[in-house]
């Protein structure tokens, strides 16, 4: 909801909206839920201090092992009137078969340093929060950009009262009518971390990179203008925060006007010297590596496809405004720690401001973060 609340509030800074499990719901959706019973897991969030004392009886593992056990059940979470919604867990029931020890074990530690203080109050404590542009009454709420809802078929949303018939009878289209929604089969209310893959591949046909996957698409697309052009367009819209997603009358070129300015770390001077190295070797090795060879098979002949590991050490550095934080599961792969499954000698520093050109915007703090791990190293 707070994706779909910022592109109500400012939509000409938003590209895109992309939710999983979590579709628009108008103001006063919810009103409908107070049929289910007092023992329902939003009504007992919503009431202050009763999941603060629930989970308080709990480590921070704990809870997020209920979580994770209870939400991927196919079954809206109700509790008994001598229960809390934690006591709906066995100890003895085991985790999703997705999702592992050490996912466990890296939030956990996340939420025992943060609390869940966010978590309840975004978003079960601001439902009935208005939302919408000045422009805008808060009964016609109404999203404009192009929207992508993944949805797991086995989501235990789908059962809240109306919460089918208004998706799949298209009454959602009336708030946001460039909705595309794509149901995954056997999929639960965590369909990201569950089936990732899928997850990915269900971004709207639009997204830059399954356009560029696509042979002979790209080398239309870009055919049409210079390579200096090109450049100028990928380095403008590569330097957003917003994922480049176009719409089903546009290429990924059409993205950028013609009259955007450059980054202002990026000058006309460095645009003529990338613009006349294009032009000489065309743009073939940057869609082949890594667009076009994403799936190919990677790792030693000992090592399977799913259990690939990076002993060395490594770093990762990110602007804190890249658009790679917003594909579907990769924040959280990141900040989990979840990454460090296949990468355990990982470091990741994020740059305020940085955007995906992280190197060029900011050279000096990126070089000597360079220096410094090749120093500690001593590579």
């Amino acid at each position: 909801m707070v994706a779909y609340t910022f592109s109500l509030i400012h939509p000409e800074k938003v590209a895109g909206v992309v939710t999983l499990g979590v579709p628009f719901m108008p103001p006063g959706f919810f009103k409908s839920h107070q049929a289910l019973p007092e023992g329902f897991y939003m009504k007992r969030w919503q009431e202050p201090g009763r999941a603060e004392a629930d989970f308080g009886r709990f480590d921070a593992k704990t809870v997020v092992r209920n979580i994770y056990i209870m939400f991927s059940r196919s079954e809206i979470p109700i509790a008994g009137e001598d229960q809390e919604i934690m006591d709906l867990v066995e100890p003895s029931t085991p985790l999703p078969s997705w999702f592992t020890e050490a996912d466990l074990s890296a939030y956990g530690d996340l939420y025992q340093k943060s609390g869940f203080q966010t978590a309840l109050k975004v978003p079960y404590r601001s439902f009935e929060e208005k939302t919408g542009s000045p422009q805008q009454g808060v009964n016609d709420p109404k999203v404009e950009v192009t929207a992508l809802l993944i949805m797991g078929e086995e989501d235990y949303v789908l059962k809240f009262p109306g919460m089918e018939e208004y998706l799949k009878s298209g009454e959602v289209k009336k708030y946001v009518p460039n909705l595309e929604i794509v149901y995954l089969p056997q999929g639960c209310h965590f369909v990201h971390e569950q089936f990732p893959d899928q997850s990915h591949q269900a971004l709207p046909e639009g997204f830059y990179m399954r356009r560029w996957k696509e042979p002979g698409r790209a080398e239309a697309d870009f055919g049409r203008f210079d390579a200096k052009t090109v450049v100028r367009n990928i380095y403008i819209m590569f330097s957003r925060s917003e994922i480049p997603i176009a719409g089903e009358d546009q290429e990924i070129m059409d993205l950028v006007d013609p009259l955007d300015p450059l980054p202002s770390w990026f000058t006309e001077d460095d645009l003529a010297v990338y613009g006349e190295l294009y032009h000489k070797s065309g743009f073939q090795t940057a869609l082949q590596v890594p667009y076009r060879s994403f799936a190919e098979k990677m790792g030693s002949p000992q090592q399977g496809p799913n259990d690939l590991k990076v002993e060395a050490p490594a770093l990762l550095i990110m602007g804190e405004k890249d658009y790679m934080t917003k594909l579907p599961g990769a924040e959280e792969y990141l900040k989990s720690g979840e990454v460090k499954k296949y990468v355990p000698n990982l470091e990741i520093v994020y740059l305020p401001e940085g955007c995906h050109f992280v190197h060029e915007q900011f050279p000096d703090q990126v070089n000597q973060l360079v220096l410094n791990f090749l120093e500690h190293y001593k590579c």
